[in-house]
Parts: C-alpha cells; sequence; structure tokens
C-alpha cells in the first residue's frame, strides 16, 4: 500500500476491494498513524473493516507496529518487533 504522509486520504486496492487509509503523525512526532477504511462484500453480506496502526521506531535499528482491527466479532490487537541484525 501507498500513503501520503499529510494527512490525505489514499485509495489502496487490495485483492477483496479497495480499502481508503489516512496517515498522521503524533502530537510528539515519534509514530506514524495509519487508520485504514475497507468495506466488502463476503457470502452476499456487506463487511466493514477499520484498522489502526502505529508505527513507531524504538531506535535507528528497532520499529513496533501495533495493529488494532475492528471485526463484527470485536476488536483483534496485533503487536510486530522488528529489530536490525
Amino acid at each position: 500500500s501507498k500513503y501520503t504522509l499529510d494527512g490525505k486520504e489514499s485509495v489502496n486496492t487490495m485483492g477483496m476491494g479497495e480499502s481508503k487509509s489516512t496517515a498522521t503523525w503524533s502530537a510528539d512526532g515519534k509514530s506514524l498513524n495509519i487508520v485504514t477504511k475497507m468495506a466488502f462484500e463476503r457470502d452476499g453480506q456487506s463487511m466493514e473493516f477499520t484498522t489502526t496502526e502505529t508505527w513507531t521506531l524504538n531506535s535507528p535499528a528497532s520499529l513496533t507496529i501495533v495493529s488494532k482491527r475492528d471485526t463484527p466479532n470485536g476488536e483483534v490487537t496485533t503487536t510486530m518487533a522488528y529489530d536490525k541484525k
């Protein structure tokens, strides 16, 4: 996916349809927040997911991405940590 970093909406095509995302910097400038909304149909039912990702560069060699997704079954949170070797 491609995002603009100025708070304007970005539209990306994904396997199940189109997603619309907005990327903004946190107030302290240390994290990038990306909110993505995706609507699609599955088995004749319309569904919408909203995902909020927070990308934080903890050091020049460490990145953490926290992803929260609102689904019809509740919120799912995933944390991924990347360390440069």
